[in-house]
């Protein structure tokens, strides 16, 4: 006889139905595979709460002979995501070429962000240490999903586990492989014109400000560390990233909001959107309040003009 659940009947609400109990099923029992995750995700990235994904390739073959089970984009800022799929509990070698086949496309698409990101049904104690500390140096996502039967039917969930990389500042004197000026001029010339805009309106708020012109992308750096950066897009458009105190990101993202403009990411001190001359030009108010709001390391401020309403708390 097949053993019964331990669960339990939550108290139904006054006045309302008693609330289904979910019964937690594995795919393979419900005559599902790999096969069918794979399919599953891919035409329908956004399950995997990385935000508004797109498909990109199903079973990429490497150089190194293998398949990259999922590549998708984020079509806002080309970001990629390398995605492994397997059933049942995480193993050694699905973390090994998740991260393998991270690198390789990394190194494919060297312009561009990527991360590697591990879905299985389970995240054991043992890989999640694992997975764990690799995020704190590597790129990396776990994702844990599960299958969930409710009154006969049954629904796949998703939920993040592990998301713990924050990119490092870097000083000007590690930076490799600084992009000469006049290739951005040639390449991006509108892009460069939005950056100096941007950087004019942060002097006006920052002391010792200075436009970098990196390989990947361009950095507004007050004092030694880079407080903004600006990366190409299509259309003369650019991806502005500001990185914010934790503290006021939230009021941030209700700026931004309250101005029209749509954050594409809003998350560890990062503050992401998409612009060009004509809506920075239409939203300058908004971005000297945000300068006022960046990580303050090393920072100096210029006060505030007289009569300013926004001013960064003390």
């Amino acid at each position: 006889m097949k053993p019964q659940p331990n669960v339990q009947i939550l108290p139904a609400p006054s006045g309302s139905a008693t609330l289904p109990v979910s019964i937690p099923r594995s795919l393979r029992e419900l005559g599902r595979d790999e096969a069918w995750l794979q399919k599953f995700i891919f035409e329908n990235p956004s399950v995997l709460g990385l935000g508004e994904l797109q498909g990109v390739r199903r079973e990429r073959t490497q150089h190194s002979g293998g398949r990259l089970d999922l590549l998708l984009t984020n079509p806002e800022n080309d970001d990629m995501y390398e995605v492994e799929v397997m059933l049942g509990a995480t193993d050694e070698s699905h973390i090994i070429r998740t991260l393998e086949y991270w690198d390789a496309e990394k190194r494919r698409w060297p312009q561009r962000k990527h991360t590697a990101v591990l879905v299985a049904e389970r995240i054991t104690s043992r890989f999640y240490n694992v997975i764990h500390l690799l995020s704190v140096t590597t790129p990396v996502v776990g994702i844990q999903c599960n299958a969930l039967e409710i009154d006969g039917r049954t629904g796949i969930h998703f939920t993040k586990m592990i998301d713990g990389y924050v990119e490092p500042d870097v000083d000007i004197e590690e930076e490799a492989n600084p992009q000469d000026e006049q290739a951005w001029i040639t390449r991006f010339p509108e892009q460069v014109k939005v950056a100096r805009k941007l950087t004019a309106l942060a002097s006006d708020c920052l002391v010792d400000v200075e436009l970098r012109f990196a390989q990947q992308y361009l950095a507004i750096r007050a004092g030694r560390y880079d407080r903004v950066r600006i990366w190409s897009r299509k259309r003369d458009h650019v991806q502005v990233g500001y990185r914010m105190e934790e503290e006021y990101l939230e009021e941030a993202v209700a700026a931004c909001e309250a101005a029209g403009v749509v954050p594409s990411l809003q998350k560890r001190g990062e503050l992401q959107f998409l612009t060009d001359l004509k809506g920075l030009t239409s939203h300058e108010g908004l971005h000297t309040q945000l300068f006022r709001w960046v990580n303050s390391r090393e920072l100096q401020f210029r006060p505030p003009p007289e009569g300013a309403p926004l001013e960064r708390a003390s």
